[in-house]
């Protein structure tokens, strides 16, 4: 994959290497050498794990790459519509044994199905009608990961890029989001741990349409590692399943449906680690995201 990149990529993801995303990569876990191995039956040990999985605990950057095909879902037909290629920076910190803090920044772009290329046109179906596909990018954004969680945000033009693109992709709202971690299932040697997330966006402005969106991803790694003392982080690979209400965007007004997105990604420790096709995109679209990811997770 790296022998893919171009020169100038290459270039401005060394420039973008800093202390902040990979000083901590070398860091002495002495001080955890007889950590015990986690019993993911312990509500405190079930999120540690949930946290390795999907980023680390000594607050290093983590890459998540996500790939899949997005379908419209009308009267129940689906219709392949695009597809999906999605990236986030995250970082995690341990608030208490319950709770971690975590601040995500997303690209996505959506894709040609046949090519892999970013759209930047896309004809809808029922309404046969081509529309414009915006570059999708918001954040910095905070959470907080608990068991369960329920949390009462805002959105506005400031969570995104600029006014326009926040017109198109929502209105200012208020949002409503609900966070639960499922049980880890264990078969051999791989553990895997879901997570749901469900938003629902209602807008400041009533005669707007509300708006919601509901992922489920399910992050699976190996048990040995897991279990290996002093471990912050583990290798791991993801499934994942979204719900999302039509977007402004799509123009679909006055047709009942909405889209689904399934797919696979993984998780990565560099930005330069990331599928070829999600830099090149980078690269000529935001190619200040390579230069610095650490600098777009400041609040």
């Amino acid at each position: 994959m790296a022998d893919t990149l171009t020169g100038t990529t290459r270039r401005r993801l060394l420039q973008g290497l800093t202390l902040s995303s990979f000083g901590l990569a070398s860091l002495s876990t002495e001080a955890q050498a007889d950590s015990a191995a986690p019993d993911l039956t312990e509500p405190a040990d079930l999120l540690a794990a949930s946290i390795k999985m999907r980023g680390s605990l000594d607050e290093r950057l983590a890459f998540i790459w996500m790939r899949g095909t997005r379908y419209t879902l009308v009267n129940g037909e689906a219709l392949p519509l695009c597809g999906y290629l999605g990236g986030s920076i995250t970082r995690y910190r341990q608030l208490a044994d319950d709770a971690y803090e975590f601040l995500l920044y997303e690209i996505s772009y959506y894709t040609d199905l046949e090519t892999g290329e970013v759209l930047q046109t896309l004809r809808m179906p029922y309404v046969d009608r081509e529309v414009d596909v915006p570059l999708y990018r918001t954040g910095p954004g905070r959470h907080v990961v608990m068991l369960a969680n329920e949390e009462e945000l805002e959105w506005s033009a400031k969570k995104t890029t600029g006014e326009e693109l926040a017109r198109q992709l929502a209105p200012d709202a208020k949002i409503y989001y609900r966070f639960n971690l499922r049980p880890a299932v264990t078969f051999r040697d791989q553990v895997w741990i879901r997570s749901d997330s469900f938003t629902r966006l209602v807008p400041r402005d009533t005669a707007q349409p509300g708006m919601f969106y509901k992922e489920a991803i399910t992050y699976q790694a190996s048990q040995a590692e897991l279990a290996r003392a002093g471990s912050v982080q583990v290798d791991s690979l993801l499934s994942f399943a979204i719900s999302t209400a039509w977007r402004p965007w799509m123009q679909m007004g006055g047709i009942d449906g909405h889209t689904t997105t399934d797919g696979i990604g993984g998780k990565e420790l560099s930005m330069a680690a990331m599928p070829a096709d999600f830099l090149r995109f980078t690269e000529a679209f935001h190619p200040d995201v390579l230069d610095d990811p650490a600098a777009l997770l400041k609040l």
